[in-house]
């Protein structure tokens, strides 16, 4: 064997070495430090890869999936209801049977997305995810995808940025970002270990997670926008002779800010970026003029309107600048694409 550096410790590789499924020699003892699953997997010549069946996913994990965060929502809804019971601006029976209403809906839409979701995503499966000859293959009923290797970058942590996770449960796992899409692998302890091993060994690029300076980014915004309805409430609560607007417009205040500084925080997140792709103007502006809308009523029907629409306007503002700014994104990542296939096809 003539001279070839190993790719994990740059060390020049012995007679022992072992050649993975990027085609590259490693060290054996390299291999075997970081995992002896995977040294006796490629010794035996097996192939690397994972497959996701249909009955692997099930609608009932989305469910209890989505349980956690409609709870926050819930409470995120129902405390500003709750405190104006408490000073005697709502009357209690009307605002629970409001509440009970939208909590009622928001579970009927869970189940349906679940249902519809769960369907579509049997469509998709058996999915195949291997690494050969260097190349990342993704093949399923409707297509096959491949892409090089090192073009690829991966992380370990959370998997949001496959939907099919959503369904089939893995919270945890591998995460892998092609050229061409995000995909998910680890559905088995096993398959988690081969796949981290390997990609650790092969010194793929990471890309990152929410680290502490996106948490911070995240806090800062939902306290800045707090100050910001505090002064916004002291102003109309000063003008009105109210005083739970300053409350109601600082908890709004805040409560815009979070949303704003989460989607600041995670842009960069293609897990999150692949769920927000979904965020269009409507949506949006609905959820902002939910919230408006509990706030307003403290002082009557027309404030609340008042002070839904305006929020409303802010919510669509939101999601009309993701929405533009990501399908420039679509766009800069399809030129990235066709740019690797000519220069895949030059070559061949």
């Amino acid at each position: 064997m003539d001279s070839v550096n190993c790719p994990y410790c740059s060390h020049t590789v012995s007679a022992d070495s072992v050649m993975l499924w990027d085609n590259r020699f490693y060290c054996s003892e390299c291999v075997t430090s970081i995992s002896p699953a995977l040294f006796r997997l490629a010794t035996s010549g097996s192939p690397l890869e994972e497959t996701v069946y249909p009955e692997d996913i099930s609608a009932l994990r989305y469910v209890t999936l989505m349980t956690i965060p409609m709870g926050l929502c819930g409470a995120v809804v129902a405390l500003p209801v709750g405190w104006m019971c408490l000073i005697g601006k709502f009357d209690f029976w009307p605002s629970l049977i409001v509440l009970a209403c939208l909590g009622g809906f928001a579970s009927i839409s869970i189940l349906v997305q679940a249902i519809v979701g769960v369907t579509v995503q049997r469509s998709r499966l058996p999915r195949k995810v291997l690494i050969e000859d260097g190349y990342l293959r993704i093949v399923s009923p409707q297509d096959e995808q491949s892409s090089e290797l090192q073009a690829c970058k991966w992380r370990f942590g959370n998997t949001d940025g496959d939907t099919l996770c959503l369904f089939s449960g893995l919270r945890n796992g591998v995460l892998i970002q092609t050229p061409k899409t995000v995909i998910a692998c680890g559905h088995s302890s096993e398959s988690l270990e081969h796949w981290r091993a390997f990609l650790t060994l092969a010194r793929l690029t990471e890309f990152p997670t929410l680290g502490c300076m996106r948490v911070l980014v995240v806090g800062l915004v939902t306290i800045g926008g707090g100050f910001v309805g505090a002064g916004l409430g002291y102003v109309v609560s000063t003008l009105t002779g109210r005083p739970s607007w300053q409350f109601g417009l600082a908890f709004l205040g805040a409560a815009d800010g979070l949303a704003i500084g989460i989607i600041l925080a995670t842009w960069n997140i293609d897990g999150v970026q692949s769920a927000r792709s979904r965020l269009h103007p409507a949506p949006a502006a609905l959820i902002f003029f939910g919230l408006g809308l509990n706030i307003g009523k403290a002082d009557g029907w027309t404030s609340a309107l008042i002070c839904a629409s305006a929020n409303g306007l802010l919510g669509g503002l939101i999601g009309w600048l993701c929405h533009v700014r990501l399908r420039v994104e679509s766009k800069q990542n399809s030129a990235e694409v066709d740019h690797l296939d000519r220069n895949e096809s030059r070559y061949e």
